[in-house]
């Protein structure tokens, strides 16, 4: 969810390290990163926004913070 809206659906590749959600599925702990920039290195070796969608077709913005 970003502003009230539902992201498009998507998949994810589970053989790619590089992502906080599959660190999380790994790890079976959660992820909390109040600072992207920040904190992600606690998690994984860089991040990069994916360009997603939203429902109503509008891009989806890079977060602040996570769960």
């Amino acid at each position: 969810m970003e502003s009230g809206l539902r992201y498009t659906p998507y998949t994810r590749d589970v053989a790619d390290k590089n992502q906080l959600a599959v660190w999380c599925l790994e790890k079976r702990r959660p992820v909390l990163v109040n600072d992207i920039e920040a904190e992600y290195s606690k998690y994984i070796g860089a991040y990069q926004h994916p360009s997603g969608k939203l429902e109503d077709g509008s891009q989806s913005r890079p977060p602040v913070s996570m769960i």
